[in-house]
Parts: C-alpha cells; structure tokens; sequence
C-alpha cells in the first residue's frame, strides 16, 4: 500500500474507578442497588441461591469457584442478610471501573508517505532494545503450545499482525453492559468488538507478527473481553482471571488496575464502608490462578505515585474521589499490589522510570519499556509533535481496524513482560511452573541501584533466554 495511516492516540491506560461510599444518593434505603458478596467459602452456593430465592433478591452476576456474587437490592436488605447469614465474610456497593477513554493528541493523525513504512526499523525502539535487536528471534520466537490470556477490552480478530495467533475469545459484558447502559452489547459469548482499542494495542505487545512485531511473535493469545464501550463490573474482571486459568493459559495479563479501599473497621455489618468484598475476591483469584500454574502479570498504574506512601496514596485517592473518608482508610491498588502478581514499572528510553509511572519499594517486581514524556517537558507541545518528536519517546502499537497506533503507559510495559515469561516457560518447558519462570526472568534483569523504581531492574529478554 502506498500511503500507511499511522493514528497518534494517547492511552490512559489506567483505568479510573468509581467508588460508592455512604452518604451517595445509591445507597438510599428504599433504592434498588447492586451489591457485591464475598462467601467464607464456595461449598454454601446452594444454600446462599436458596435464601436469595426465599427472599425475593436478584441474583445477578455469580463467579461460583471463588464464592462471590452481585445482588440487587435495597440498602436494609443487604444489611439484614449480612447480619442474620454467618457464611457472609464480606459485602459492599458493587465497584464499576471506568476505563479512560482514548484521547487524541496533536496532530489528530500523521501520514507516512512515501510506500509502505518499515515500522521495526523506523518506530520499534522499544522492541528493538527489548530483543537485543532482533537477536531474541534467533533464539525462540515461541510456540501456540504456550498461551498468554489477555485480560481487556477484546482484540481485533481481523488485525493481520494478530489474526494468526488468535486461538479463542471469550466475552463476559453482558447483555446491555455495565447496568444496561450499553444497548449495543449483546451478551455474546463469542464477541470480541474492541471499542476502546487497549486490548488490541496490549496483544501487538505480545505477540504481534507482521508489519510490526511483540515479544513473542509465535506465542497464542486467548482474549478476555471485559471492558465493552464504557464500565466493566469488578465481578466481570475476576470472573475472566478464574476462567483464564480454567483454560490453562501460562500467563493473564491484567493491564489495568483499580484503587481500592480497605477500611479499618470494628462491625462487619456496616454497610459499604470499604471495598473489602472484591479486594478479597481479587487476591482469591489470583491465588486460584497461581495455583493453577498460571502466572499473573499487572501494570502498576500512572498517576506517579509512591504505592509504599500510604498517605500519599490516600491522599490522592481523596482528592480525585471528593469523598470525606476517615484517615484510617488504606488504599491499595488491585491486583498490582496483591501476592502471586509480577508487578511492572515503565521505563523511557533514557533507561530512568517513566514519569508518569507509579513505584515502590518491594511494590514493583520489574520494569520494562512503556514510553517517556521527558522530551515534551523539554520541547514543549508545538516541537514534539508537529516536528515528529514523540516518535522518540511512545511505543507503536496494533490498533482497530487494521491500522497502528503510538501510546505510552505502563500498559504498555506489562504485556512486555507477559511475552518474556511466554518465551521462557515455552523454550524451558516450565508450563505450570510460573514462579520457576519467574525467577529466572528475575534474576537476568539488568539491575538498577533505585529498586524503588524497576524492582529486580529492567527486563533483558536475551538474557533470560540464554541463561
């Protein structure tokens, strides 16, 4: 083709959660509302059906191995279940994410002119030094015999970098989406609609294979499609991590994360003063996963945060949420800061910590690329992009509609870290081994002196693979 549209989008790949506390209008007595409930353990399903039943509350959303379960139904209602039902270890007013939607910086779009582009030589900086230029494909280009499980927002089915590597989808929006605001979506099992582009962009990463390539560009991909247009349930997201390790995948990239809060409290009856219930569910998931031999990689998120300052953490959780939540609240971010998760920070090109990228000591595992923008702090907006300059410091990605994209986040550095894991369990034969594979990818990271930062250091594929 001779004219290659190259759409220069910016991702926020973090998604923003809305959190319902005490106080808001949903929580009202006599309104009907959506309440997640986490179970002391599995084996009460069929009692728990049956007094929902008898009572008269719908049963909206189960995820039966873990033992949790999204109601509707007024305030009392749950309250009066949670006090009279001792199988009940926690509840809440559900958690919705809001993924931020895709913004566009200037220029809206650049074309290459000229013949078809070369996007490996002139715009894969990051892969290129992710792959010791290339030499990573000498070694191992992986196999469909190991599988990554893309946690996200589907895939484009029909991208001709992605199309072959496409080993199954599995939608769980359900019909008419997040409180049936999104009358478009169908409830499909099979559909696999990207209208964010993040899940799309996040495979590229992994394992593209063609005009551009990922990590791992022979490496299979099942596609968890969580996120339709706008929000996703938390229940949703945990539903997908137990079902991709019900699949076997070697690896679940979650390149996402929420904030949750984790209130100190005397009386487990109150109501939806904490988000206890899917934080919970979270870290039995993942378990569930690890246990499965499944290893678990997320972003650690961009807002540029300690995760170790707790009160900065806080803080900024308050100022964004505008809620009056007492100073013994603990906000952590899910699933980066759980157990069984490898943790990634971004880096720029200059090799230092991206600035938009969260840290933390014994918080972050690794670090890999996910883009910069130090130059534009330095050039300014005009130079940066009108000259082109962005090129220098965001990563190129896959994106709807058989086209590429630039973005930058720690999005972007995790599935990075997914296709290393993929090479290694698949060139070692450590599947269903993932703490082996993640200990060897590890202990090759090029170390940093600021731990703080890149944890272990930054990922050294050829390292690993020639270890």
């Amino acid at each position: 083709m001779n004219i290659k549209r190259i759409h220069i989008l910016l991702l926020c790949l973090l998604v923003v959660i809305v959190f319902a506390l005490p106080g808001q209008a949903s929580a009202n007595n006599s309104q009907l509302d959506r309440y997640t409930i986490y179970l002391e353990s599995p084996a009460h399903h069929d009692d728990w059906v049956k007094t929902l039943i008898e009572r008269n509350i719908k049963l909206v959303y189960s995820v039966e191995e873990i033992g949790l379960y999204q109601i509707e139904g007024r305030q009392k209602e749950v309250q009066e279940l949670a006090a009279e039902i001792n199988y009940i270890n926690s509840h809440n007013q559900s958690v919705a994410m809001q993924p931020a939607s895709l913004h566009n910086t200037a220029p809206a779009e650049a074309t290459i002119f000229g013949g078809t582009p070369t996007l490996w030589d002139d715009f894969q900086w990051d892969m290129r030094k992710a792959t010791n230029n290339g030499q990573t494909y000498q070694i191992t280009e992986g196999s469909k015999n190991t599988i990554v499980g893309i946690i996200d927002s589907g895939i484009d089915m029909n991208h001709p970098d992605l199309k072959e590597n496409i080993l199954s989808v599995r939608n769980f929006v359900p019909k008419g989406g997040l409180r049936g605001q999104e009358p478009y979506e169908k409830g499909d099992i099979n559909d696999s609609t990207d209208y964010l582009g993040h899940g799309t962009f996040v495979a590229g990463q992994i394992a593209a294979n063609g005009l551009m390539k990922g990590i791992a560009p022979e490496t299979g991909i099942r596609s968890y499609r969580v996120f339709g247009g706008k929000s996703a349930d938390t229940v949703w997201i945990i539903d997908a991590i137990i079902q991709a390790a019900i699949d076997d995948v070697d690896i679940i990239n979650v390149s996402f994360g929420t904030f949750l809060v984790k209130q100190n409290r005397k009386n487990k009856q109150m109501p939806d003063t904490d988000d206890l219930a899917e934080i919970k569910a979270f870290k039995k998931a993942v378990s569930f996963a690890h246990k499965k031999g499944s290893a678990v990689v997320a972003s650690i998120g961009n807002e540029g945060l300690d995760l170790k300052d707790k009160n900065a953490v806080f803080e900024y959780w308050r100022s964004t949420k505008q809620e009056d939540l007492s100073a013994d609240g603990k906000v952590i971010l899910i699933p980066a800061q759980l157990p069984n998760v490898v943790t990634v920070s971004s880096i720029g090109p200059s090799g230092m910590r991206s600035v938009f990228s969260n840290y933390g000591k014994n918080v972050v595992d690794i670090a890999a690329d996910g883009g910069d923008l130090r130059l534009l702090n330095e050039v300014g907006e005009d130079r940066y992009y009108g000259e082109g300059l962005f090129r220098q410091e965001y990563i190129l990605g896959a994106a709807p509609g058989v086209t590429y994209t630039f973005s930058i986040g720690t999005s972007i550095a995790a599935p990075k870290v997914s296709g290393a894991l993929a090479l290694l369990i698949d060139q070692k034969q450590l599947h269903d081994k993932p703490d082996k594979a993640v200990k060897i990818l590890l202990k090759n990271a090029n170390r940093n002196a600021d731990k703080i930062d890149t944890g272990a250091g930054v990922l050294n594929v050829y390292r690993a693979l020639t270890d």
